[in-house]
This record gives C-alpha cells, sequence and structure tokens, in this order.
C-alpha cells in the first residue's frame, strides 16, 4: 500500500471517529437537556396554565376575601369587584397571576394529614380561572421554622407538597395593594397641556406650547419650563397611601377639608400625539388635626369618583409656587450655537468686544486682553479654553502665556483650535509675600530627610561638615540640620 492511499485511509479514519463523538455528545446533550424540561415540568404545579386566558383571580387571606379581580377579555383592564368595586392595579394583578402559573414544588409528602401542616385552614388561598372555566387553585399553610420552606397542595387533593417560601410572596397582599393608587387616573403616556391652581399665593395658570410653556395668571409672561415641568409630574404622579372613604359627597367632604378645597387643580390633559383633549379636577384638602393629636392628614377627591384618597402632604408644597418660581429666568434667549459676538461694558472701563475667532491667535488675542482688563480693574474675567478640560496648573491662560506654546511632540492636541469662550466670576485678590509685594511667596527648599543609622543614632560624621571660619580662618563644626 503506497504511502499516499496510507494517509487517505488514515484521515478518514479520524474523520469518521470525530463525528461519531460529535453525534454522542450531541445525543447526551439533548437527552439532558429533555431531562431538565421534564424536571421542571414536574416541579410545577399548574404546567398547562395559559396565563393569557385568565379571566378571574380570587385571593383569601386567613379565611377571608381579600379581593375579587376579574377583566373582560386579554386587553381589557383588571377590575376589583368585590369587596369593592374600584380600579385594580394591572401590575400588581399580574404579579399574582404570574405567581400561580410559575409556582413550583421542591418535593412531595404522599398523602398527610393536613392539619399537622396547616392546611386544614390554610393561611393563603389563591385562585385563578380561565376563559374555558377552568379553575386552577393553591393552598398554602404553615412555614417550616427550619429553612423557611411552606406546605401547599392543590384544592381538592390530599397530596401535601414542599416549596420555597419566598414563592408566597406575590400572594401576600392587601386591598390597597391590588387598588390602582392613581389619584387622578392618569396614563404614563398622557400629556398635560394646562395646568390651573386656584387657592394658593397667588393663583396661576400655565399653558404649554410646543416643548416650552407659558404662564396665563396671575400675568401673561414666558414661564419657567422646569417649574412647569415638575408641576405636572406632581400631578400625573400623585399615588394613594389610603383609602379614607370609598364614597362621601356634601356635607361629609367638610371633615376631609375638601369643602371648601384648600387647593383645587384643574387639567387638560391629551393622549399621547392626539389632539383631543379632555379635563381632570382635583380637590385637595387638609383639615386641622384632632384634639389629642398632632398628625396632619392631606386628603384628595377627583371630581368624577367618590373615593376620598389619603395622599402625601409634599403634594401641597409642590404646587405651591411664588411669582418668581414661575417666571423663565433666562436673561437672554439665545441658541448658544447661534452667538457670534460677545460684547462687556463696564463703568469706566474700555468696552471689550469679542468676535467669533477664525483662527487660534484671535482667541489667544482676544483671551489676552480680557485677562489683562480682569487684572487691571478686578472685575469680570472672560476666559476661552478647550470645552471638557477643567482649569488648572497646565491649563491656565496666564501660566500658558508665562511658559509659551508647547512645540514639537509634547504639544496638546487642542492648541490652535477654536475654543468656546466662558465667563467665570471675580478673581480672587493677589496675595503679598513677606516684602509686601504682590505676586507668589519664595520659594523655600525643603530640608532634606535624615538618614537613620543602624544603631538608631544620627551619623555624626555624615550630619556635620568642616567649613573655614571667614573671620580667624581656623577649621570648626557646625551642624547641617
Amino acid at each position: 500500500m503506497k504511502q499516499t492511499t496510507k494517509s487517505l485511509v488514515t484521515t478518514l479514519g479520524v474523520l469518521a471517529l470525530a463525528a461519531a463523538i460529535g453525534g454522542a455528545a450531541l445525543w447526551v446533550t439533548r437527552d439532558t437537556e429533555k431531562k431538565a424540561e421534564q424536571k421542571e415540568k414536574s416541579a410545577k404545579l399548574f404546567d398547562e396554565l395559559d396565563k393569557a386566558k385568565v379571566r378571574q383571580v380570587k385571593l383569601v387571606s386567613g379565611g377571608k376575601l381579600v379581593a375579587l379581580v376579574t377583566r373582560a377579555d386579554a386587553s381589557a383592564p383588571w377590575k376589583i369587584v368585590e369587596p369593592v368595586a374600584a380600579e385594580a392595579d394591572a401590575s400588581t394583578v399580574d404579579a399574582v397571576v404570574n405567581g400561580v402559573a410559575d409556582f413550583k414544588q421542591k418535593s412531595e409528602l404522599s398523602e398527610a394529614d393536613p392539619t399537622q401542616y396547616g392546611l386544614d385552614r390554610p393561611n393563603l388561598v389563591v385562585s385563578v380561572k380561565t376563559e374555558d372555566g377552568k379553575e386552577s387553585s393553591v393552598e398554602i399553610g404553615e412555614s417550616n421554622p427550619f429553612d423557611s420552606s411552606i406546605y401547599v397542595r392543590k384544592a381538592g387533593e390530599k397530596t401535601v407538597r414542599i416549596a420555597d417560601g419566598w414563592t408566597k410572596a406575590p400572594f401576600e397582599k392587601q386591598l390597597l395593594d391590588l387598588r390602582d393608587k392613581r389619584v387622578l387616573h392618569l396614563d404614563d403616556t398622557a400629556e398635560v397641556r394646562r395646568v390651573e391652581v386656584a387657592g394658593t399665593a397667588p393663583a396661576y395658570a400655565l399653558e404649554k406650547d410646543g416643548a416650552s410653556w407659558k404662564m396665563l395668571a396671575p400675568q401673561k409672561d414666558a414661564a419657567d419650563t422646569a417649574t412647569a415641568d415638575r408641576v405636572a409630574t406632581a400631578l400625573k404622579s400623585l399615588r394613594a397611601t389610603g383609602i379614607a372613604a370609598e364614597s362621601a359627597g356634601g356635607a361629609a367632604l367638610k371633615q376631609y377639608g375638601l369643602s371648601p378645597a384648600k387647593i383645587t387643580v384643574q387639567l387638560t390633559v391629551a393622549a399621547a400625539g392626539g389632539k383631543d383633549t379632555y379635563r381632570r379636577t382635583l380637590l385637595l384638602g387638609q383639615p386641622a388635626p384632632q384634639k389629642g393629636s398632632v398628625a396632619v392628614k392631606t386628603y384628595a377627591k377627583r371630581d368624577d369618583a367618590p373615593t376620598v384618597f389619603e395622599v402625601d402632604q409634599q403634594v401641597l408644597k409642590d404646587l405651591q409656587k411664588d411669582l418668581f418660581d414661575l417666571q423663565d429666568k433666562a436673561l437672554a434667549h439665545a441658541n448658544r450655537e447661534d452667538v457670534r459676538k460677545i460684547v462687556l461694558e463696564q463703568p469706566g472701563s474700555p468696552k471689550i468686544v469679542g468676535a467669533e475667532a477664525g483662527s487660534g491667535e484671535e482667541v489667544e488675542g482676544l483671551e489676552r486682553a480680557v485677562l489683562d482688563h480682569g487684572a487691571a480693574r478686578g472685575g469680570v474675567r472672560l476666559e476661552a479654553r478647550p470645552q471638557g478640560v477643567r482649569s488648572g496648573a497646565h491649563h491656565h491662560p496666564a501660566r500658558r502665556r508665562r511658559q509659551g506654546p508647547r512645540q514639537g511632540p509634547h504639544r496638546r492636541p487642542d492648541q490652535g483650535r477654536q475654543a468656546p469662550l466662558r465667563l467665570f466670576g471675580r478673581p480672587a485678590p493677589h496675595r503679598r509675600n513677606r516684602q509686601g509685594h504682590r505676586g507668589r511667596p519664595p520659594q523655600v527648599p525643603r530640608r532634606p530627610p535624615r538618614t537613620p543609622s543602624l544603631s538608631g543614632r544620627r551619623d555624626q560624621s555624615a550630619s556635620r561638615k568642616v567649613t573655614k571660619d571667614e573671620r580667624g580662618g581656623a577649621e570648626t563644626r557646625r551642624s547641617c540640620f
């Protein structure tokens, strides 16, 4: 057999062996993944539950109904129907549904006495019902004090199962947790177009004009955009901390300070990108504290709902604005990129004009003139330096002027480029040295460090030297330290 034939046979044998090994590894990997998937499915209590088809959620704690929540279809919002009729918090209800669908067990105890594990009277019972009427329910009993695991079982079964303690966290909710706590009930994408606030000093009205705001009352002027945005955000994000009354009206509103209201807010709102607008009216009250109590509570009520909410009193401070807060504080309305000329004038001083620099020399010349003017008059200083570079020992213009521009490979990449002009405050007064002259204090050389010997004592030969006395010519010794 020729050498070429032997090499070809050897190569084919190696390739066949590699293919066999690869096939075996792929088979083992798929088999392992399949077993892991089957194990995960067997660990889930409700593996066939489709979360998108859930239409009802029922939560019972300690034998008492916490809430019964329903929705018509997958796109409809969740609503609480028992024990009260109210809007539900979608994220909290979805967390309960996900908790049931993803509930996993660690092990089983087969059939056991439910009384021993607190399942004769479960602490929590959570059930969900899909659109086809199929109900999935889990009962949660006592906890194991050793590892905080819990004992659970499916409704209608006798098998007791063990699960991790954290799996019950989505079900430990109260009625307030499941309710929609948005006082104005506005979507996050809603856009506030107009705000009218009465009851503050002064009363004011703001209207959005594109990306900015304008003030309509107490006077017509441009409004501070940041302040107006904070007011709108404070109203949109207002959340209830409690429910004072499910329904109140007429004389019942007086006890909450809502008749008359301390502050009345009217909003004009539009959907994101929409032209149609609608109005919301919010009443805010803060009654005097009861006798023997120092706690001051703040209440809120929406015009289209009978519920009285308890809110944080910070909202009253967020709405209280004076005229200066509402006014636009920009002295010059100009785009920084469009500025081509700067003129600085000061009584008793020459006028300084800064035009757009065409080269680095023009910037340096303007910088020198302004610096000399600031040093002579002690007034405003105008400094030109590359944006993003902090002033310091290496970037200070005066020092750079004394040292001269860097040459060669050590020249900075920002030298010779056009730099934006920036205004800075009054320079600090110069310190005077011991001779009374302005400038840097004299440089005092540092004393050389002492060199300790191995014995811990000073080396006399190293710390002394021989000098010649100028008067007598005799050699004397003096210490250097």
